[in-house]
């Protein structure tokens, strides 16, 4: 798209004088961004950019259009932080406070912070009381399992090869230690009369290779009842695990619900079905 030929001058004065004239006839402007009112014009200007460039459609395209250069031009993109005060309030006052998950989301080194809320949905939703979880580390996905599994009077039964010293430590510390069992051993050597059966919610983070997770789910799968859930993260940051995902859905004769997510490594929820 070409921008209209401009006056360079006066651009800048007639394009502010423009969009703030439009602002105070603008109610809803004004309550979209009420901090234009003290003199930060940048979000305003971002929407202007946005309408008269043609991504946002608005009725002031017309209006705005010829200043669309300059709009585009000045916009300062800033990033959008999250308002955690906002998030932990809201979450102690509803029906299922969450602070121990709420507190992981906020962590800036988590690899599944993103996916935490969603995981936490599902077993408190569905109710999903026998919870295996294969890879702990340091207890991002575990402290979010034990959390809502206590909603639910569930538990989490976690397997890792290594101590994971660190998430027994975090989950002491969450006072949510009651309800767990962790083994410390290679998941495709455990004895699965250990593992509590039928498996609701089914969650694998483990090694990461094709062969490793397509045995995974080898092993797995059937201990997972039907309805029941099976989630695996890194879906996208790690192909191998996605073709795992595709080829076990492409040999299931009931075929599971299949839900990825692509945002932060990625995540393939699937339900598994009880129709032939």
């Amino acid at each position: 798209m070409s921008w209209p030929k401009l006056v360079r001058a006066s651009e800048r004065k007639d394009a502010l004088a423009t969009l703030l004239n439009l602002y105070q006839q603008r109610p809803d402007l004004q309550e979209v961004f009420p901090e234009a009112s003290n003199g930060d014009h940048n979000r305003l200007i971002g929407w202007a950019a946005g309408v008269s460039g043609g991504k946002l459609r608005d009725s002031s395209y017309s209006l705005l259009l010829p200043f669309a250069s300059w709009f585009a031009e000045n916009f300062r993109p800033v990033k959008s932080l999250p308002n955690w005060p906002q998030a932990r309030h809201a979450s102690e006052s509803s029906f299922t406070p969450l602070p121990a998950t709420i507190a992981t989301m906020q962590g800036e080194t988590s690899d599944i912070s993103h996916h935490l809320s969603t995981l936490a949905l599902l077993i408190i939703e569905f109710k999903l009381r026998k919870i295996v979880e294969l890879g702990t580390r340091e207890g991002d996905s575990t402290l979010t399992f034990l959390e809502a599994a206590r909603k639910v009077e569930g538990t989490v039964f976690s397997v890792d090869v290594d101590a994971c010293i660190e998430a027994k430590r975090r989950i002491r510390e969450a006072g949510l230690q009651d309800g767990w069992t962790f083994v410390q051993a290679n998941d495709l050597e455990l004895d699965l009369t250990r593992v509590p059966q039928p498996v609701d919610f089914l969650f694998i983070d483990t090694v990461h290779s094709y062969t490793h997770t397509v045995a995974e789910l080898k092993r797995y799968a059937p201990l997972v009842k039907i309805d029941g859930w099976i989630v695996l993260h890194d879906y996208i940051s790690f192909p191998e695990v996605g073709q795992a995902v595709h080829e076990f859905i492409e040999a299931s004769v009931a075929k599971p619900s299949f839900y990825p997510y692509v945002h932060q490594n990625g995540l393939a929820i699937l339900r598994c079905s009880g129709r032939d």
